[in-house]
């Protein structure tokens, strides 16, 4: 065997492992180099990395509490004083390389926003949960419609507080709302893309505008939105077997099709 063909056995074996924890590491030093002002607990990243790099063959996880960000933009007249987000996630899964047939890769995923601003009476809350539908082998169709992987508003981060006062606003469970799921990666993207303006943010801008930092999402994006996308789609073309024959002939698992539109024990 030559070297060539040797060395790109090699890549393709590790190449899913390393690069997730890799990607998470610049990802971190990236965040370090242009937004540490702005960010608490970056060493949590750290934590997920290793957490990845030990992860058994072919599985991967990792669980990191509360990294907090500060100085939130919360309108478009700059800096909202005394303003923070507390980030928590959880996620596990399996390497895959987006090859046939496109299917769920994830076994647990729920990741928390809680943002807080302190007044001078009082600290008011806002909270966002995306996550996986939770389910297992026997359970009935969930009793109102529930999209395996979704977004909820508000949640027991507020609702769990006994301090926290609704006033005129009602929380309650749903709707549950069809989103991605977001990993490290995209979930403190989704972060400063929302809460840090492009405009008033030099910091923010300056990371935008590096290149690594674009490949590095784009990597996060292939990795996790490239087999949900697909798999929407697959509820649209009207086949069984679900293939694309014009996207690189392509299939989706079925199951894992219907259940990002709904989940039904059916499926």
């Amino acid at each position: 065997m030559g070297k060539n063909k040797r060395n790109q056995q090699k890549v393709a074996k590790n190449s899913h492992s390393d690069l997730l924890w890799r990607d998470i590491l610049e990802f971190k030093n990236h965040l370090s180099k242009y937004m540490a002002a702005y960010i608490i607990n970056l060493s949590g990243l750290e934590s997920a990395v290793n957490a990845v790099k030990t992860s058994s063959t072919g599985n991967w996880q990792y669980k990191v509490e509360k990294i907090i960000f500060r100085d939130l933009f919360l309108n478009n007249s700059g800096k909202s004083e005394n303003s923070s987000l507390e980030m928590t996630i959880k996620m596990s899964g399996v390497y895959h390389n987006n090859t046939t047939p496109i299917c769920d890769f994830l076994n647990e995923y729920c990741l928390e926003f809680l943002v807080k601003q302190q007044t001078e009476e009082q600290t008011i809350k806002n909270a966002y949960r995306f996550e996986r539908h939770i389910y297992t082998h026997g359970d009935d169709t969930p009793e109102f419609i529930h999209p395996v992987y979704h977004l909820q508003y508000g949640g027991d981060k507020l609702t769990n507080d006994e301090d926290f006062e609704t006033g005129d606003v009602l929380f309650c469970d749903a709707p549950r709302i069809l989103h991605p799921p977001m990993d490290i990666i995209l979930g403190i993207d989704f972060i400063l893309a929302n809460y840090y303006s492009f405009h008033l943010c030099e910091e923010y801008k300056q990371l935008l505008n590096d290149n690594h930092y674009q490949q590095i999402i784009k990597n996060a994006k292939d990795r996790f939105w490239k087999p949900y996308f697909l798999g929407l789609a697959a509820n649209f073309i009207g086949t069984n077997q679900y293939s694309f024959h014009g996207i690189n002939h392509l299939s989706v698992d079925k199951t894992f099709a219907q259940n990002l539109l709904a989940y039904k024990k059916e499926n």
